[in-house]
């Protein structure tokens, strides 16, 4: 990712979804909680809390959606939204992994 940030994206077997962001060079302040908007090509696919854990990873709550989810498999843009600024994405291959993930579950469960 550019500028050092990370995103990752992690899927159960309960079939939740979560998204979670990092910046090494800058961690997010541990404990802290901001509104986090997510836009797939402009169109919002996602509302909530972004949550920073002691290690400066922060995590979205609630969860993704499945139709969230949907939403990445189709856009090469996300945009990370909130009160301080944005932080745009480029997603290649987000089809592929989201795949991947999803079977990597199945197989394993």
């Amino acid at each position: 990712m550019s500028s050092g940030w990370r995103l990752g994206l992690a899927h159960s077997s309960d079939g939740t979804w979560e998204m979670l962001f990092s910046r090494p060079s800058r961690p997010f302040e541990p404990g802290g909680e901001y509104g986090v908007n997510l836009f797939a090509n402009g169109r919002l696919i996602y509302r909530g809390i972004a949550e920073v854990l002691p290690s400066g990873l922060a995590f979205l709550s609630p969860e993704l959606s499945e139709t969230a989810v949907a939403s990445l498999r189709r856009t090469a843009r996300l945009v990370y939204a909130t009160q301080r600024g944005s932080k745009t994405f480029q997603l290649r291959s987000a089809a592929e992994i989201i795949d991947a993930l999803r079977d990597c579950v199945r197989r394993n469960s």
